[in-house]
């Protein structure tokens, strides 16, 4: 996967005649408006290189455990501002994430889990002190390919009907 090659920052239209992934989409706008404001929430303010720095060391933290591309990493969050770039620094690692509400009581927190059965369970504290730029992935410094085809996200609901 390479890096998206058109200038973001000039507004100017998406080339056509390939698939977009949303890490790609962070990465290029790091690269091209990175001191813009990508994410404000919480009291929280995100540049685009700021969120792609986060990326980074989610995906890094995801190759270092192991996972493979298209398995399952149950991320567990509460808040938007850890939410964003943990899901995909997961997809730029080529695994699938399955966001689960840090809020949920233990119980059923634990219930969720096991339903995703995932190779890697991380929570937003899992990255304290983690900083970017962050190694490389071993397959020469290229994002993992990824699949139009193949899962992303498994996103789990409550249940109801109607």
């Amino acid at each position: 996967m390479t890096t998206p090659e058109w200038p973001m920052a000039t507004g100017g239209p998406m080339p056509t005649g390939r698939t977009w992934f949303a890490h790609e989409l962070v990465r290029a706008h790091a690269r091209d408006a990175g001191d813009a404001l990508a994410l404000v929430t919480d009291g929280e303010r995100l540049t685009w290189r700021d969120l792609d720095a986060r990326c980074d060391a989610v995906a890094a933290l995801v190759r270092e455990a192991g996972v493979g591309r298209g398995e399952r990493v149950a991320v567990v969050v509460d808040r938007v501002a850890d939410a964003a770039p943990m899901l995909l620094g997961v997809l730029r690692a080529g695994a699938v994430a399955a966001p689960i509400a840090g809020s949920l009581r233990e119980r059923e927190r634990r219930a969720a889990i096991e339903v995703v059965a995932p190779a890697l369970t991380i929570l937003a504290s899992s990255l304290a002190g983690r900083t970017a730029p962050v190694p490389a992935p071993a397959h020469g410094g290229a994002e993992p390919a990824t699949d139009p085809e193949s899962p992303a996200i498994i996103v789990m609901t409550s249940g109801t009907t109607g």
